[in-house]
């Protein structure tokens, strides 16, 4: 048996679909993570608190604790305008 350049890496029969079907893959759960951070960084940032630890939520066993964490704890908002 002959392997080709790149077969190495992913085995026999590596092709140029393989590859394409791992980078959707990737792009999916990119797109995902997306999703599930940006409205945990609005409400962080309203509440708030540091917005970068919407990133946290994408760990497994943190992302309901951090919930009730923030879901409890005293949020430091502004009042809104009273018009």
């Amino acid at each position: 048996m002959r392997y080709t350049q790149g077969s190495a890496i992913l085995g026999r029969g590596a092709n140029r679909s393989n590859y394409l079907l791992m980078s959707a893959a990737m792009l999916a759960t990119l797109l995902l993570a997306l999703i599930v951070v940006t409205p945990f960084w609005v409400v962080l940032k309203k509440a708030g608190f540091y917005p970068l630890l919407s990133v946290v939520v994408l760990i497994p066993l943190v992302n309901p604790t951090m919930l009730y964490a923030v879901a409890f704890s005293k949020w430091k908002t502004i009042p809104a305008q009273q018009f």
